[in-house]
């Protein structure tokens, strides 16, 4: 009776941890079968948040490199305006030089204010095979025959052509271009001969005279011609 009463509890022990045992490991599957579960949905947590990550840092690449560009059509713009400012400061400078190196011609723009045995001539004239439509003449009678200028001492340099007339009877001159009652160059001008090209430095010159010094013993008139005379500043 004993023995049997022994085997009952064994059994029931048995059984019951038969079944703990059972309880237990199903606990662990259900376990094991949720953690999947959560790691799946934490990797797609980290996903979403790596995207997000991802387009943010496209988003700011994106802006970077239109504020780039932005900054650089403004450079290239100031550059362009920089490129005409200096374009129309240099045309403004070419076309100030060609305003003063263009000077102004005796008698076409500044008219003597006293002359003796002056002439002008509205077609020009020819010296040397050449035309020269600025042009003026002193005839040569007894001596002394003369143009004179009022400059206002503004002008540095005189340039020109003085010469025999082609088609009128030639003569031997001597000319003298004086400056505020001073001599500043004479010349010689011979029959036949070429006609001469002169330049000279007037600079603070206020009374500029051209003046024939030697006269003619002849009964003829004779001119001596000058072309082009050009004061410049």
């Amino acid at each position: 009776m004993k023995n049997l009463k022994y085997l009952f509890i064994s059994a029931m022990v048995f059984l019951l941890t038969s079944c703990s045992t059972q309880n237990f490991y199903m606990s662990q599957g259900d376990n094991n079968k949720n953690e999947p579960k959560l790691t799946e949905s934490s990797n797609d947590e980290d996903k979403t948040d790596k995207k997000e990550k991802k387009d943010k840092v496209s988003e700011e690449k994106d802006d970077s490199e239109a504020k780039t560009k932005v900054e650089e059509d403004s450079k290239d713009q100031k550059k362009v305006i920089e490129n005409e400012d200096k374009s129309d400061s240099n045309e403004d400078k070419d076309m100030t030089n060609q305003v003063e190196m263009s000077g102004k011609y005796l008698v076409t723009d500044i008219e003597p204010y006293a002359q003796k045995g002056y002439y002008t001539y509205k077609q020009g004239k020819k010296m040397g095979g050449d035309t020269y439509n600025n042009f003026f003449a002193l005839a040569k009678y007894d001596g002394g025959e003369y143009c004179s200028f009022n400059l206002k001492g503004n002008y540095k340099k005189l340039k020109g052509i003085i010469g025999n007339i082609d088609g009128d009877d030639q003569s031997n001159f001597k000319v003298s271009i004086i400056g505020d009652k001073k001599e500043l160059e004479s010349y010689e001008i011979k029959e036949g001969d070429l006609p001469i090209e002169i330049e000279l430095d007037i600079s603070e010159v206020k009374e500029l005279r051209f003046e024939i010094t030697e006269g003619s013993t002849s009964y003829h008139t004779y001119y001596l011609g000058f072309g082009d005379m050009e004061v410049l500043k």
